[in-house]
């Protein structure tokens, strides 16, 4: 579950970004045109081999990028 920050309407899909409970943020794509409503909270469901995960860090890491 999450609070609708933004959503962006694509035509064929809907990316919209969320705040969870926990304080993180979860960017989620939909497929379709949605247009939920801003601070609607919306529950989700996702196939874990199509879920894609990154980390953010304070400083991007050079070393990873170049070799």
């Amino acid at each position: 579950m999450g609070n609708i920050l933004l959503v962006e309407r694509l035509g064929n899909e809907t990316i919209v970004n969320l705040a969870l409970p926990s304080g993180t943020s979860w960017l989620a794509l939909l497929d379709g045109d949605h247009n939920p409503a801003l601070s609607k909270t919306i529950s989700l469901w996702f196939i874990a081999g199509s879920a894609l995960s990154s980390k953010r860090r304070a400083r991007p890491d050079y070393r990873r990028m170049i070799g």
